[in-house]
């Protein structure tokens, strides 16, 4: 297994044994002494490697291995590995500001990078799409705070991954026939989302049947789960929310052969829970099990999973009968506390009790904005660290009272998922109520488009069944 590993850096892991590394590293300089004959693309490649070496504990400059690999970009492969470095010298944080909601340009080295990688994504043997290349564009392009124009850029190269005259162009390598759905999520291709997540479990699980597991595998099925819920097909968001909670969605091999989470889930995930509470099936909701143990996630897992059960209660209660509520309430809130998770939590949990038991629709538009801004300052990942976005319920409580803020709030929130059929119908409701009719039958018509694939709420959903089912 040995000759199977890496131990190089990417974005999402740094180098996990310096020691080894170093040996590999030393042996490949060796080696290329040796033979005259090798080329100079991988002489280059195997020098840049050297400025990675460090003496155990420290770990190699990835900035220094950046600047010698990028120092000769001569194709495709190597502008992909160039990119992979200049990527990983800065993980996950490529644009100059982080605050939620706000777009911000690329960070001043990584903008050549962002054009050497467009330019490539065509490499040799005619224009053959550069799979690599593709993987890294879509990565670099996705986050919540690039310019929505830049997911757009990467939209044509991500379609190669996906079909290439029909077929995937890695037909059975799962993960990069998943990558396509990080740009759907935020474009408004939910249903496309969901099919190439299908196919990525088909291959999947063909991995899994030689008893091969394959790379972030809980990772796409959180994926398959999110984007049907987008699209309002939860019969396959239950169906992907289910196979999150197995333990094959749980703890993979690393690069190096050690074992940790690549946004992995488990038998102790509440995504099946959160998934009947966004459908609004309460009854459902309450027949669960309860998990015994909550795994390495726990106050996430218990939290969430706990606040499901109080938000059905509220649902099924009355002010007679709330206590229930009450207490399951405030065992999320105690499971979560101090945990990132916490705020938005006790959020969600006040404008149900505020809404559904007491009537207060101002002190629910309250709790709510607290909820949004909690989830706004959480760092960015696909698909979003929340189970839905709570702009929607927000804007849902906001239209009696003010519609021109319920219109905003819905407003905003597609900008952030573009033509989902939540927010559509929530801004017709909106557009209504002030008096614009015709505005709200066009917002209503894109409903239906984007719900057209969904198999409730036809022809277009209640904006929060938290709230209104």
């Amino acid at each position: 297994m040995t000759a199977l590993q890496s131990l190089a850096p990417n974005i999402n892991y740094g180098i996990e044994d310096q020691a080894a590394f170093n040996v590999a590293v030393r042996d490949a300089a060796r080696l290329a002494a040796e033979q005259p004959l090798l080329t100079s693309k991988t002489k280059h490649l195997i020098a840049s490697i050297q400025s990675l070496v460090a003496a155990p504990p420290a770990t190699g400059n990835v900035s220094a291995y950046a600047h010698a690999l990028c120092g000769n970009v001569t194709d495709a492969d190597t502008a992909a590995m160039c990119a992979n470095a200049a990527m990983a010298a800065t993980p996950w944080n490529y644009y100059e500001g982080e605050a939620g909601g706000s777009h911000f340009p690329l960070k001043p080295k990584l903008r050549p990078i962002k054009t050497m990688l467009l330019d490539h994504v065509r490499g040799g043997d005619g224009g053959t799409p550069h799979a690599f290349t593709i993987h890294l564009l879509i990565h670099l392009m996705e986050p919540t705070n690039a310019p929505a124009s830049f997911r757009w850029q990467a939209v044509e190269a991500a379609q190669a991954l996906y079909s290439t005259h029909g077929e995937a162009l890695a037909p059975a390598q799962g993960h990069l026939t998943h990558m396509p759905a990080h740009l759907f999520l935020r474009v408004g291709r939910y249903a496309s989302g969901v099919d190439t997540s299908l196919r990525t479990e088909a291959n999947n699980q063909r991995y899994l049947s030689r008893c091969l597991h394959p790379y972030a595998h809980g990772h796409n099925l959180k994926m398959l789960t999110a984007l049907a819920r987008f699209a309002g097909m939860s019969a396959i968001a239950m169906e992907g929310a289910r196979n999150v909670t197995s333990a094959l969605a749980g703890p993979e091999l690393t690069p190096a052969g050690k074992v940790a989470c690549i946004d992995c889930a488990g038998p102790s995930s509440p995504e099946a829970v959160l998934t009947l509470a966004r459908f609004a099936r309460w009854e459902e909701v309450l027949s669960e099990a309860v998990p015994r143990t909550w795994g390495d996630e726990g106050a996430y897992n218990e939290g969430a999973f706990r606040l499901a059960r109080a938000l059905a209660m509220y649902a099924l209660a009355d002010g007679r009968t709330a206590e229930r509520a009450d207490a399951e309430a405030a065992r999320a809130i105690n499971a979560s506390a101090k945990s990132e998770w916490a705020e938005v939590v006790q959020a969600e949990l006040e404008a149900a009790r505020a809404w559904r038991i007491e009537g207060d629709g101002v002190r629910a538009a309250g709790a709510l904005a607290k909820a949004v801004a909690a989830v706004d300052k959480m760092p960015y990942m696909e698909p979003p660290r929340w189970y839905y976005p709570p702009r929607q319920c927000l804007g849902y409580v906001l239209r009696a009272s003010n519609a021109t803020a319920s219109l905003a709030a819905f407003t905003r929130d597609l900008h952030d998922f573009p033509e989902n059929g939540w927010s559509l119908s929530g801004a017709a409701d909106a557009l209504d109520a002030l008096g614009r009719g015709a505005e709200a039958e066009g917002h209503r018509e894109r409903a239906a488009v984007a719900w057209q694939f969904a198999d409730v709420w036809q022809p277009r959903p209640p904006p929060c069944p938290q709230l209104s089912a």
